[in-house]
């Protein structure tokens, strides 16, 4: 940009405001907050023409403040947003990478609709050719996101969905490609949580969640994910709160955190549930000594502090 040291790019920019169902948006690569951003033309320039609507996921549309005042902000629509036809210019849409922008959408947001982790275009630029698909791992044959089917699936063919992407998710996990097989599990949650729950489905739904969750608190597990492997049991434990593998999961990843107290409270009820379980009563020992350790530990920086 003339005058300033800051290259006229998309490149290290960030994706500033999403919200999910709506859209995700970004483009002002000199504020990375929504008041900056510029164009070729200038600061500002007139809307071209309002010929296509903002009537699907995918589309690419400038941001502004009103008529005529576009710069480089842009949004990607995530779903039909009728509402904005007529109102902001339609320029694009999305032939590769739904399943991005779709990660994007469901990322955490905090205060202004603002992403809690900095969401970052990388690189960009012009391509002369489509790039090729992204390989799915695993052989998946379905979008990452259920809201991405076409045409969209019934109750019965979202559950069929999960069973497969779960069979995946475990035939990954048993080649110790634990990263991907959260991948597939979490994907999984996806699909089932797109099902209209009935009586004749309740059943099979809540039984895939709990396995998937317990999978994926196992992977995490496998890769010291400790927050990600406490958050998966916690899950299972919203449906069955009696679950010995949640809460031996749980519990252990409590004590790989650090937290040997709430450690003690799953383990100690896991081996209630299940006495005879010996993996139960290795960890429970394993978390009674490491709060042994801590209070001792403890104790003897308090008797140092009023020696």
């Amino acid at each position: 940009i003339e005058g300033t040291n800051t290259p006229m790019t998309y490149k290290g920019s960030t994706f500033h405001r999403i919200i999910a169902g709506f859209m995700i948006q970004g483009g002002d690569f000199t504020k990375h907050n929504g008041t900056g951003g510029v164009s070729i033309y200038g600061e500002r320039f007139d809307d071209e023409n309002f010929d296509m609507p903002c009537d699907k996921a995918g589309l690419l549309a400038m941001a502004n403040a009103g008529p005529n005042t576009n710069g480089s902000q842009f949004f990607i629509t995530v779903n039909p947003a009728n509402h904005l036809t007529g109102r902001h210019v339609v320029f694009g849409k999305v032939v590769r990478g739904m399943n991005a922008v779709r990660a994007l959408e469901y990322t955490e947001t905090g205060a202004n609709d603002t992403p809690v982790q900095p969401c970052v275009i990388t690189d960009c630029g012009v391509t002369d050719t489509l790039p090729d698909a992204v390989e799915q791992v695993g052989g998946d044959a379905y979008p990452d996101y259920p809201d991405d089917c076409s045409p969209t699936l019934t109750d019965t063919e979202l559950i069929e969905a999960g069973e497969s992407i779960r069979r995946i998710g475990n035939d990954l996990f048993k080649a110790a490609d634990y990263e991907n097989a959260m991948d597939k599990y979490g994907k999984v949650v996806r699909y089932l949580k797109a099902v209209n729950k009935t009586s004749a489905n309740e059943g099979t739904v809540n039984e895939m969640l709990i396995a998937c969750h317990n999978n994926a608190a196992a992977s995490a597990l496998k890769l010291s994910r400790w927050s990600d492997a406490r958050n998966a049991a916690t899950q299972v434990l919203g449906i069955d709160g009696s679950n010995v593998k949640a809460l031996f999961r749980r519990g252990s990843a409590y004590l790989g955190s650090g937290d040997s107290e709430s450690a003690i409270n799953d383990l100690t009820k896991a081996k209630s549930l299940d006495p005879q379980n010996a993996e139960v009563a290795a960890k429970l020992q394993q978390a009674k000594e490491a709060e042994k350790a801590r209070t001792a530990k403890l104790a003897s920086g308090l008797k140092k502090m009023f020696s």
